[in-house]
C-alpha cells in the first residue's frame, strides 16, 4: 500500500519472492543497488549494511553476494593479477545460511563477452581444498 514505507514494501516483496522460489523449487538471483554512500568510500569493500533498504533483503535471503571493484593498490597485492584486458573484481559472500560467509572470491570481468571468470589462483586453491 502507498501508506507503507519503501523499506516495508521491499521486505514484503522479498518475502513473497522467497515463497515463490520455495513453491517452484527454483533459485532466484536478484540484483540490488548499494547505497550511494559506497561511492564516497570506494576504498573499502561493501558490507550487508551497504545494501539499500537491506533489512528485508537480509532477512529473506539465504545467500548474499556483493561485487566490489578493488582499487589499483588492492589489485596489485592480489595473488594473481587479472589479464590486462580484464577488470579485477571481488565477489564477497556476505551472508550464507548453508555455508561459509566472509569469503572473497577473486574474479575477472571479461569485457569482450561481458562474463566473469574465476581467477586462476582461486581455481587452484579450490582444487587443493577438495583434496584435503
Amino acid at each position: 500500500p502507498k501508506a507503507d514505507s519503501f523499506s516495508y514494501a521491499v521486505g514484503r516483496f522479498m518475502a513473497d519472492l522467497k515463497t515463490l522460489a520455495q513453491e517452484f523449487k527454483v533459485v532466484i538471483f536478484i540484483g540490488c543497488q548499494l547505497s550511494r554512500q559506497m561511492d564516497k568510500t570506494a576504498t573499502t569493500p561493501p558490507t550487508l549494511s551497504d545494501l539499500k533498504d537491506s533489512g528485508g533483503i537480509e532477512a529473506e535471503s539465504d545467500m548474499v553476494g556483493l561485487l566490489w571493484r578493488p582499487g589499483e593498490k588492492d589489485i596489485a597485492n592480489r595473488r594473481s593479477r587479472p589479464s590486462p584486458e580484464n577488470i579485477g573484481l571481488d565477489f564477497i559472500i556476505a551472508k550464507n545460511r548453508h555455508g561459509r560467509s566472509g569469503v572473497a572470491i577473486e574474479l575477472e570481468l571479461d569485457g569482450r563477452y561481458i562474463r566473469m571468470i574465476e581467477s586462476a589462483q582461486s581455481q587452484q586453491e579450490e582444487k587443493r581444498n577438495d583434496l584435503i
